[in-house]
């Protein structure tokens, strides 16, 4: 996810086209964001499929969908946070403690598939549960960003995505000090 045509502005917290200095739109940093998660899908997906077919055994697919994931959660901080710059020793323990869940996460899958087994349709959809939580990470290095900024609030902005009745009610409850609202 690195692109030379833009850079981050750590004063105003967001990223600026490297030719026009404009503002990149939060649609186009999102659209960043659902290329890779659609991508990392498709890794996560075909690698699900070798261990399906047999190719791989499960100790091979527990690895190399760790590896995958540890890569998009880094990457995905590193967006949020705003480069490779802006990366502290902090943050490296936040990505690491995160990676942490989710490798206890990948076991217990992998625990799952020995003991219950499942459709393939429910270990296609499990698995694509694994690109999707990168947001999170995203979310948690924009306010890393904005903690070491200085700002002081933050508020829950809804998108078409998230429509679910808790984020409503936090959309609901305006400005709150930064760090309250999940």
């Amino acid at each position: 996810m690195t692109n030379n045509n833009f850079y981050y502005d750590k004063e105003v917290q967001r990223y600026r086209w490297a030719d026009t200095k404009r503002f990149l739109s939060a649609e186009a940093v999102e659209n960043l964001t659902v290329l890779k998660i659609d991508q990392i899908k498709q890794d996560l997906g075909t690698i699900g499929q070798l261990l399906i077919d047999r190719k791989i055994n499960l100790q091979t697919w527990e690895k190399q969908t760790a590896s995958t994931i540890k890569d998009l959660h880094l990457q995905f901080y590193l967006l949020g946070i705003g480069g490779l710059k802006q990366i502290t020793q902090r943050d490296y323990g936040i990505v690491g403690q995160e990676m942490l869940n989710q490798y206890a996460y990948l076991r217990g899958f992998s625990e799952d598939l020995i003991s219950a087994g499942m459709s393939i349709a429910q270990f296609e959809n499990r698995v694509s549960l694994y690109a999707d939580a990168a947001r999170g990470t995203y979310q948690r290095a924009r306010q890393e960003a904005h903690l070491r900024a200085g700002y002081l609030f933050e508020r829950r902005i809804r998108t078409k995505i998230e429509s679910c009745p808790e984020c409503v009610s936090y959309a609901l409850s305006g400005w709150q000090a930064i760090g309250s609202l999940p």
